[in-house]
């Protein structure tokens, strides 16, 4: 299948093992989050999505993570400048990376 081609699921078994394969690799503990709230800039995560996310994964520069920031859970742009790790978050005291978000799934109409 090239990018101008999509190709039909036909509600097989085998279709959704493929699905599930793409989204949790391997079944590697994916975990899903439901977003609730102000979205990330320039992330296309916006309220209402839904975030696949692996906490087995190793937080990298620029990737998009679930953290808890001070107590409280939030979906963050992880940053790694001059090889010190860092969330971008303004002044906030703790922070704990719970899990790295692979896949986003929202709506393209609503109905």
């Amino acid at each position: 299948m090239n990018n101008s081609q999509a190709e039909a699921l036909n509600n097989s078994q085998n279709d959704y093992e493929d699905i599930y394969e793409y989204i949790a690799p391997g079944g590697n503990g994916t975990i899903c989050y439901h977003v609730c709230g102000a979205a990330i800039e320039n992330s296309c995560i916006a309220d209402q999505d839904i975030l696949f996310v692996d906490p087995n994964l190793k937080a990298r520069n620029g990737d998009i993570v679930i953290a808890l920031v001070d107590g409280l859970c939030t979906v963050m742009r992880f940053q790694e400048p001059e090889r010190k790790l860092r969330l971008v978050t303004p002044q906030t005291r703790q922070i704990t990376v719970e899990a790295v978000v692979t896949h986003v799934l929202h709506p393209l109409r609503k109905v």
